[in-house]
């Protein structure tokens, strides 16, 4: 008998559901995820039963984390550019490298990075807010508009501050 098998023997059906409905948002690894669903069968409780209530598997959770994910990985792609596009910037600007700024190289790169940086910033603006839909929050007008209006010019500190939020928000997150 395992330990988490013989101490969650004396647990209550719904925490014993909720351990295994929320495992991944608990923290929870598979196996304490399986001594909870091995005890719950004991005690006459399948996995068809819990799928059919909606307890096998928290979906919202699941839902959110991969759309969270998907705004972070977004995220960084668009901190990556527009941290470029500043370092291409700073580059042509102070003279370090002797580029024709009315060149065809130079407004190239310049529209190539902000293209990067623009489709990159909508794809997380898309993912933000499906988030917060998906969680059963409605971002207000005033996020939408400050992502784009602020997040263009001070991108660095709008990134780090929305993946803390949707972070914070992740561990709110009930099924």
């Amino acid at each position: 008998m395992n330990d988490n098998t013989g101490r969650f023997a004396t647990f209550s059906d719904s925490r014993l559901i909720e351990i295994v409905r929320n495992a991944k948002q608990f923290g929870y690894d598979d196996q304490t995820r399986s001594d909870a669903l091995r005890v719950l069968k004991e005690r006459g409780i399948t996995e068809e039963d819990l799928q059919l209530t909606g307890n096998l598997t928290n979906y919202k959770y699941d839902y959110a984390r991969t759309l969270y994910n998907s705004y972070v990985g977004n995220s960084r792609f668009a901190f990556f550019s527009y941290s470029a596009l500043l370092i291409f910037k700073a580059v042509t600007v102070f003279h370090l490298i002797d580029i024709n700024t009315s060149g065809v190289f130079y407004t190239l790169c310049n529209m190539a990075l902000f293209v990067l940086f623009l489709v990159a910033l909508i794809l997380s603006f898309l993912n933000h807010v499906n988030f917060y839909k998906a969680i059963g929050k409605e971002p207000g007008l005033g996020d939408q508009v400050i992502f784009f209006i602020i997040g263009m010019p001070f991108y660095i500190f709008m990134y780090f501050f929305y993946k803390k939020q949707m972070r914070e928000e992740m561990k709110m997150v009930q099924s």
